[in-house]
C-alpha cells in the first residue's frame, strides 16, 4: 500500500497558497514535546526539513528532520499513519547506517517499517522512473533497522529468502519455513506476525 494511498483514509488535506501539501497532524520532537496543526509529509526517506503550520491562516515553519521523532497522521478508522526516524541499513549492497523516514507497518518485539526510494532504469527509448518498496525491521534493543525485503526493478524471492531467513534465524523453525518458501515477500506482515508470536512465548 503506498504512502499517499494509506493517507487518504481520513485525513484532512489542505493546500498552502505554494501548493504545498499539507495534512492534520501531531509533530513529536526528540525531547518528548509535541506540536498539533497541519505538517508535510516528507517526500523521501531523506528528506531534511518538514514544514509546519498551526493553522491554515499560520506562517508556515521549517523544522530540521534530525530534531524530530516522528509524525503522526490521524485516520478516520483508529490507525494511525506514523513516520519514524530511524537508523536504517544504507541500501541492499550496503550495512553502514544512516537515519532515514520510515513508515510503521506494523509494532511489536519486532517492528516492521517500510519506505518508497525512487529509481530508474535505463530502457532502449529512454528510462523508465519508478520506486522501489523497501520493508525494514527492528527489534527492541537494536540500534538500527535492517532491510529483509524489497520490491523493484528485477526483484527474486530468493533475495528475500536469504535476508528474511538470515534476520529471523533465531527462530530456527520460522528460518526453515522461509527456506522452504512457506513465506513470500508478500507475506512480510504474517512472517512478522509469527516471529513475534514465537519471541512472546520463548520470554
Amino acid at each position: 500500500m503506498k504512502v499517499l494511498l494509506s493517507l487518504t483514509l481520513g485525513l484532512l488535506l489542505h493546500f498552502a497558497a505554494s501548493a504545498e501539501k499539507f495534512y492534520k497532524a501531531t509533530i513529536v520532537f526528540n525531547d518528548g514535546h509535541e506540536a498539533e496543526g497541519l505538517v508535510t509529509l516528507p517526500e523521501k526517506p531523506t528528506d531534511e526539513t518538514i514544514r509546519y503550520k498551526e493553522n491554515d491562516d499560520a506562517k508556515a515553519v521549517k523544522y530540521k528532520s534530525e530534531e524530530l521523532a516522528r509524525l503522526v497522521f490521524p485516520a478516520s478508522d483508529g490507525n494511525n499513519v506514523i513516520f519514524e526516524r530511524v537508523p536504517s541499513q544504507k541500501g541492499i549492497l550496503n550495512h553502514k547506517t544512516m537515519v532515514i523516514w520510515l513508515q510503521v507497518a506494523k509494532r511489536g518485539y519486532a517492528t516492521l517499517y517500510f519506505c518508497d526510494w525512487k529509481s530508474a532504469m535505463g530502457t532502449g527509448g529512454g528510462m523508465m522512473v519508478g520506486y522501489d518498496r523497501y520493508w525494514y525491521v527492528m527489534r527492541e534493543g537494536e540500534t538500527a533497522s535492517t532491510i529483509v525485503a524489497w520490491s523493484g526493478w528485477g526483484t527474486a524471492e530468493h533475495d528475500f529468502r536469504k535476508r528474511a531467513g538470515e534476520y529471523f534465524k533465531d527462530d530456527a523453525e520460522l528460518a526453515a519455513k522461509i527456506g522452504d518458501k512457506q513465506f513470500k515477500r508478500e507475506d512480510i506482515y504474517k512472517l512478522l506476525e509469527e516471529y513475534n508470536k514465537w519471541k512472546a512465548k520463548n520470554e
